[in-house]
């Protein structure tokens, strides 16, 4: 059902968090994830290493799935940094972001995820910002050959991550005035993972959202109890213990993005939600997606069945 609505995706990554600091482990990664028979998209970032990369591509060009790229963890590393005020810093950030755009566009990417740069306090958050413009704009104004949308991706800024852009309202801001530059191909996304650290709701934030058009979902989970695992920004699965969100809550998230018109069946240009989750503890990675595809599927027919009896 929920492929009529949506193009229902997984992260390679976060199912194999290996794969986030050491590039040997992609290809075997990619080689399970390319067997997920209903996932129709994958969430990846490509290697460094050329020769993985050419593997890589191999198989996903192989298994026909489309991708929904993501910045490399590297942008994170403190080399890098977006709203600096050195602008060699800022170049060679833009430069790394340049080379990641280059891979999406091989692997058939028609998005690119960039979360915004640290925030460093409110004192310099104001200049940081009109750094970061210009630099998202840059990032924009080069995916624009290869037909890819930059999605802004929001990070909370009080804690864990500490990024800029930070709270939706903020980023919807953002969004609406880096468009009204003329950077069209900048656009916005929710993680549900990163809503709880935010002290967000995902009903506040698919409202805000609203404004400019959601264009990308990331599902996942946060444990806000210390003493868990899991706690802080793990993306940990749906439905765990300690967990914020259960099977209820998707339920009411397909709710509110069919209410609000993000996912409608046969849709031309369907909304891609992607799981982006570490494996249930004590499951393997293949078990949890098939177990967390089911669980969407089911959540979105529930919300159908809810809205119909609202409707009767």
């Amino acid at each position: 059902m929920i492929e009529k609505y949506a193009k229902p995706g997984i992260s390679v990554n976060m199912l194999f968090p290996e794969t986030l600091v050491n590039e040997d482990a992609q290809l075997d990664a990619f080689k399970v994830c390319c067997d997920f028979e209903k996932y129709e998209a994958l969430d990846i970032f490509l290697p460094e290493d050329s020769v993985i990369r050419h593997y890589v591509l191999k198989l996903l060009t192989k298994s026909g799935k489309s991708t929904n790229y993501n910045a490399p963890p590297s942008y994170q590393d403190p080399q890098y940094d977006a709203g600096n005020a050195d602008k060699t810093i800022r170049d060679s950030t833009l430069a790394l972001i340049k080379r990641h755009i280059d891979f999406a566009a091989h692997s058939g990417s028609e998005i690119f995820v960039l979360p915004s740069c640290k925030d460093t306090g409110a004192q310099e958050r104001g200049t940081r910002m009109e750094f970061f413009k210009d630099f998202m704009c840059q990032a924009a104004v080069y995916a624009e050959q290869y037909k890819i949308t930059i999605i802004l991706e929001p990070i909370e800024r009080d804690r864990f991550k500490r990024m800029l852009l930070g709270p939706t309202f903020d980023c919807v801001e953002f969004v609406k005035d880096l468009q009204k530059k003329g950077c069209n191909n900048v656009q916005l996304m929710i993680d549900t993972a990163h809503l709880p650290l935010m002290g967000e709701d995902y009903t506040d934030a698919l409202r805000y959202s609203k404004k400019v058009g959601l264009y990308h979902v990331h599902l996942g989970n946060a444990v806000l109890n210390k003493d868990n695992e899991l706690y802080g920004h793990m993306h940990a699965p749906l439905d765990i213990q300690d967990g914020v969100y259960g099977f209820t809550d998707l339920v009411n998230l397909m709710s509110e993005m069919l209410e609000l018109g993000f996912i409608r069946a046969e849709a031309k240009n369907k909304l891609p939600i992607s799981y982006e989750i570490r494996p249930y503890p004590g499951v393997s990675p293949q078990v949890t997606a098939a177990a967390v595809y089911d669980m969407l599927d089911n959540a979105l027919v529930r919300a159908l069945a809810r809205d119909k009896e609202l409707m009767a």
